[in-house]
């Protein structure tokens, strides 16, 4: 989902950014099953944190635990295959099921580092090859 409302968050005066509220998030990395390695890679979508919201988790005046932060700022996920649920299958979003993902240990740093990056503004893939 690809949010193109404008920033609920408004600048000082009479402008306001164009981007989305929400943020696609990839989430990729590889955890131990025993003794092989498995590879996951899904995203989930986020809002958009402010410059004022980034600069109180920076000095720590942000208020509760981590998890608390992703379940608060997580509303979806796409290609999250780590998860099932009660009929087998993979599971649909819900806070639930994101609370149930955050419990694999490293899991809700692997999300929050992603998230955290996914905020900052770069460069595309086809402008770090000089396209």
């Amino acid at each position: 989902m690809n949010d193109t409302t404008p920033h609920a968050t408004p600048t000082p005066g009479k402008y306001r950014l164009v981007v989305g509220n929400v943020i696609d998030v990839p989430v990729k990395g590889v955890l131990k099953d025993g003794s092989r390695h498995l590879t996951f890679n899904f995203s989930v979508q986020a809002r958009r944190l402010s410059l004022e919201e980034l600069r109180d988790i920076a000095t720590g005046r942000a208020d509760g635990l981590l998890r608390d932060f992703l379940l608060d700022n997580i509303h979806d996920w796409r290609g999250q295959r780590l998860v099932l649920d009660e009929a087998g299958q993979h599971a649909a979003f819900s806070r639930e099921a994101l609370d149930c993902l955050l419990d694999l240990a490293g899991m809700e740093q692997s999300v929050y580092v992603a998230y955290m990056q996914a905020l900052q503004i770069g460069e595309t893939d086809a402008g770090r090859r000089g396209n």
